[in-house]
């Protein structure tokens, strides 16, 4: 065989390892993209998507609205951009007896009060604490055990904060403690074009209802819990007080009642962002505890599922899910999370309230506030119960 013919098959066999070489390479630089990007995107989703799960349509579409009265930024509304509600043609719900409801079940474990105790016991969370080099990263948080009204851990807890759609827990606990609970299936609201579209101009979560459908009350409260559902919220309020001005009144006189007037206000009963509506993470858990005592709020806040009942866009009802407890109910808390309402708006990041009963019986409630995804939120919150109810 000649020279020349040895250096040709050389060359070939090196172009063939070359080609080779470079097909693997960019196999593996599309895995690690895909890795990569796969991480981004559930980062993205959570973030952005849990608490507006059912906006999978383009609203224009199955509204049959025209294009420009969609809000399109992708920025939460600020108080002097908000685009504001008409007065309701609606009547105030006949008023039950404003009186606290007595604790019943699990709640009548809990240590009467609002006053959280710090005691010698109490640690400043940090990220020594956790196992397995977790990091924490909420920039607000506290555990309470609600059995001696002890806080175990906190994080700049009496900081304020805003506590976005966390707020409906005091929605739901205002409403539920006024409205008359024997007629929450019998009583319906009825859906205007301003409150069909009010969560998208505001570009806030829905649970979907369009102009002429009528949710009953219950449908309501759990619209507003489970989905997170600004329609359901300002639905409730009018429906409760006669329009949501009113009923942000009853709100911010609920906090006084609590004592955490000072440094707890509400502007909207929505979570919308606003500079004048705050509150602590502090404050949060007390908001929580007072909710987790009333009976029908604890229900609606545990529920992992819901179905309203029939919806022009949904003829045999919306499915409804809080996807804070689904999503923690197989992670390792020491115990079962019962109960639980996340919030986002860009300004404030990530922030989840929830509340769980341990392996041993302890009942403990944890309030985190500014992180930057869902998941991140989760894992706080598994971490933080995983310390705490050993």
């Amino acid at each position: 065989m000649s020279r020349t013919h040895k250096n040709r098959k050389t060359r070939r066999i090196r172009r063939v390892f070359l080609t080779i070489r470079t097909v693997l390479l960019i196999l593996l630089i599309t895995i690690v993209l895909l890795l990569v990007g796969g991480r981004i995107m559930d980062e993205y989703l959570g973030t952005h998507i849990m608490e507006d799960f059912l906006r999978t349509i383009p609203v224009q579409e199955w509204l049959k609205l025209p294009e420009e009265v969609v809000e399109t930024s992708q920025t939460p509304a600020v108080s002097d951009s908000l685009t504001p509600r008409p007065a309701p043609a609606v009547t105030a719900a006949p008023a039950a007896a404003a009186t606290p409801d007595t604790p019943e079940g699990e709640a009548a474990e809990f240590a009467s009060g609002y006053t959280f105790r710090e005691t010698k016991s109490t640690q400043n969370i940090r990220d020594d604490l956790f196992p397995d080099k977790y990091a924490f990263g909420s920039k607000y948080a506290i555990v309470v055990d609600l059995d001696h009204n002890e806080v175990l851990g906190r994080k700049d807890a009496d900081v304020r904060m805003n506590p976005a759609s966390m707020t409906k827990i005091l929605t739901v606990l205002v409403a539920a403690e006024r409205v008359d609970l024997g007629r929450l299936d019998t009583d319906t609201f009825p859906v205007d074009a301003d409150l069909a579209v009010y969560s998208y101009v505001n570009d806030f979560s829905s649970v979907g209802w369009v102009e002429g459908d009528a949710p009953t009350i219950r449908d309501l409260f759990y619209g507003c819990i489970l989905p997170s559902g600004a329609d359901a919220a300002v639905g409730l309020a009018e429906y409760t007080a006669g329009s949501q001005e009113a009923f942000v009144k009853l709100m911010n006189d609920k906090c006084n009642e609590l004592g955490i007037g000072k440094t707890t206000h509400f502007t909207n009963c929505v979570g919308l962002f606003d500079k004048d509506h705050y509150s602590t993470c502090h404050d949060m858990a007390v908001i929580m505890k007072a909710a987790l005592e009333n009976t029908f709020c604890r229900e609606v806040l545990s529920a992992h599922t819901y179905t309203t009942k029939p919806m022009k866009e949904s003829p045999e009802g919306a499915i409804l899910s809080n996807w804070f407890l689904r999503r923690i109910e197989d992670k390792d808390t020491h115990g079962t999370v019962r109960c639980a309402k996340t919030g986002f708006v860009k300004e404030a990041g990530c922030c989840a309230a929830s509340y769980q009963i341990s392996d041993s019986g302890e009942h403990t409630l944890v309030v985190t506030g500014d992180t930057y995804s869902v998941w991140k939120c989760i894992y706080d919150h598994v971490a933080l119960y995983a310390l705490y109810d050993k």
